[in-house]
């Protein structure tokens, strides 16, 4: 980000980051949720995490998809080398590849309009039993992860089928998951975070 940015906390997990100065447009504003960030950088190697980052931060300031040669270049990447980090990436659904360059996506991409007003990050809310039903969950699956089988991290409550596809929060629908797989796995369904494990929690 330029030494000039400045960011101010969004709600409870935001970052607003508005540009100054006379390369930037001080109205302009994005909002970055860092736990989707993270989600999404989780399943990437090292390498493309590192890649996404640097495209992240060259494509905003100037709002314009960013020179695959140039990226290729600053990593000092062979082609073929690049070709696979940036199809990884394609394949995670960060980036988009145009003939203009490389432009990122999702909670990375270009979300937030000049005059857009400003609307209110949707709550999301939690049946008044919920801390129950999330001990009760814990001890069904005996305080292990039941994507990775992992009992010594901090553990979550998620939500098989995502609350934002329709989901409900019924026992049925709620498993233990460690902060890593449930953070990784976000919004996604496990057929579409990790494919190899869809036919044991298909209903």
């Amino acid at each position: 980000m330029s030494k000039e940015a400045k960011g101010t906390p969004y709600g409870a997990t935001g970052l607003e980051w508005g540009y100054g100065g006379q390369q930037f447009d001080r109205d302009r504003r994005v909002t970055v949720f860092p736990y989707e960030m993270l989600g999404d950088m989780l399943s990437l190697t090292p390498e493309a995490s590192s890649l996404l980052l640097w495209i992240f931060c060259q494509y905003w300031p100037h709002n314009a998809p960013v020179s695959a040669e140039s990226a290729r270049l600053t990593y000092r990447m062979s082609r073929g080398r690049f070709s696979k980090v940036v199809d990884e990436l394609k394949r995670a659904g960060v980036v988009v590849v145009s003939g203009d360059g490389l432009t990122p996506a999702k909670s990375f991409g270009p979300s937030a309009e000049r005059s857009a007003p400003r609307q209110a990050r949707p709550t999301r809310e939690m049946p008044s039993d919920w801390l129950v039903k999330r001990e009760a969950v814990f001890a069904r699956d005996g305080y292990a992860c039941v994507y990775c089988g992992s009992g010594g991290l901090e553990l979550h409550c998620d939500h098989v089928e995502p609350v934002a596809r329709g989901g409900g929060h019924e026992i049925e629908n709620l498993v233990t998951a460690c902060s890593i797989c449930n953070l990784s796995k976000g919004s996604k369904t496990v057929a579409e975070w990790r494919p190899e494990l869809a036919e044991a929690f298909r209903k």
